[in-house]
């Protein structure tokens, strides 16, 4: 006899999460070397797009980004039992 699912009988509220990841090549202007930094951004986001959005994930006043490879896009469900939801949730009027 297979073991029942916990969540099964209870109410789900659910959400497919997109997160895209790429290996970002920059330019740090302050130790002026070239550096690598994996950077995550949630949403389906095309290599350029990625590119302009990566100056605000990497830490550093003066950089130049230069490079983006590796770009990945993961989709992930997530779900929260509809109490846990309702005991954090706020109503929107």
């Amino acid at each position: 006899m297979a073991a029942k699912r916990t969540y099964e009988h209870r109410h789900m509220i659910t959400r497919t999460v997109a997160t895209t990841t790429a290996t970002v090549m920059y330019f740090d202007g302050e130790t002026g070397e070239l550096k690598k930094a994996e950077v995550s951004m949630l949403g389906k986001i095309n290599e350029d797009a990625f590119m302009k959005k990566a100056y605000s994930k990497i830490k550093g006043v003066d950089i130049k980004v230069c490079q983006v490879s590796e770009l990945k896009t993961t989709e992930r469900l997530y779900g929260v039992t509809l109490e846990d939801f309702l005991s954090v949730a706020q109503e929107i009027k």
